[in-house]
């Protein structure tokens, strides 16, 4: 089952397919897999398992001219002859949130991505028109470095910052609109346990909500765990179907205050504080050539969280199947759904869209 799920990594993120992250290159996956040869065509696992740790040890500096999918930098290794002399770099990125994100040291590739929508609904009965824009734009800098090339248990295998803009959306006409603007920065170090890695994410925003008047001074600190032998942020199969996963769980701890107007998550409180998990799936099928479901990926994400001031409990359910428009999957079709308290103003949210997104 290991040896499988090395494969699949390998697969997945060293020669990327279409149904996980590129296109088909079944020959130089085969090239690469015939260094483990045992010479009667089997595979040799100490040999396989070398090559993985040894490819997630020795980081180079990042690429300076780097086009491959960036979710691999952290275990494929890059040439001498192409490092990058500044020993950081950065890359600019268009998602929906924060989870369709996930690491900013590996974000998820956009074609596995649910990006940032937009969207038009024009409600006959009730004779409203609803324009929505979903989406975060946001700039990490990674620090280059071979921080674990020791291979010492504690190591530092990442550290990059982000500054970010996140906004929200949905003007009514005839209806309550919502509309909230999030500017802040987020900083995210990842650390070498072993047979699995911890990464610490801490950020800093305003929150502004044009509609209920209030300015909110949004923090939080996560913690994310990454695990291959668990399946924990890895590329996994379903066994018996062509489905890829990943799992992306996290907690996060989250700290507010209202500096205008009231806070939305306690109950006649300026401050609130939260804490609780957040779950994150992401799955695509995949296959030989370009058919129509090697383009289709979907996305779930579930948070719930305990108010410590009020006592109250909120949950957010976010569910989205996207088709990428193009091979590339900057542009796609979703549809999605979405159910709880909003994560930025706590309103009661049930609703189904169909929207265009667009992924970098």
């Amino acid at each position: 089952m290991r040896t499988a799920t090395l494969l699949l990594f390998l697969a997945a993120t060293l020669v990327p397919t279409p149904g996980f992250g590129g296109e088909t290159d079944d020959k130089k996956l085969a090239e690469l897999l015939s260094q483990f040869d045992n010479g009667n065509g089997s595979l040799d696992t100490a040999k396989l398992k070398e090559f993985y740790r040894r490819s997630r040890q020795a980081e180079k500096p990042v690429l300076k001219t780097a086009k491959a999918d960036v979710s691999s930098k952290s275990y494929a290794p890059v040439k001498e002859d192409e490092e990058d002399p500044t020993g950081f770099h950065s890359a600019f990125l268009l998602r929906k949130d924060f989870s369709d994100i996930f690491l900013f040291d590996r974000p998820t590739p956009a074609s596995q991505a649910q990006g940032a929508t937009v969207s038009f609904e024009h409600d006959g009965i009730g004779d409203d028109n609803v324009f929505s824009v979903h989406g975060m734009i946001a700039l990490p800098i990674d620090f280059g470095g071979q921080y674990a090339d020791d291979a010492r248990f504690g190591s530092v295998i990442g550290f990059n910052v982000a500054p970010y803009i996140e906004l929200d959306l949905d003007n009514h006409s005839n209806a309550k609109s919502s509309r909230t603007m999030t500017l802040g920065g987020t900083g995210e170090i990842g650390f070498d346990l072993g047979s699995w890695s911890s990464y610490l994410r801490g950020s800093l925003g305003v929150v502004n909500d044009q509609i209920d008047n209030y300015t909110d001074i949004a923090s939080s600190a996560e913690w994310i765990p990454v695990s291959l032998p668990l399946c924990i942020d890895f590329p996994c199969g379903v066994p018996g179907t062509p489905i890829i996963y990943r799992f992306q769980p996290s907690l996060l701890l989250q700290y507010d205050h209202a500096s205008s107007g009231d806070n939305p998550f306690s109950d006649g409180d300026q401050s609130s504080l939260r804490l609780g998990p957040s779950f994150a799936f992401v799955f695509k099928p995949f296959g030989p050539g370009d058919a129509f479901w090697n383009r289709v990926v979907g996305h779930v994400s579930y948070h719930i969280d305990h108010e410590f001031y009020s006592g109250a409990s909120f949950d957010w359910l976010d569910a989205a199947l996207t088709y990428n428009l193009t091979p590339s999957g900057n542009l796609g079709l979703t549809g999605g759904y979405e159910r709880g308290e909003d994560e930025k103003t706590a309103d009661k949210v049930d609703k189904f869209t169909v929207s265009l997104s667009g992924k970098l």
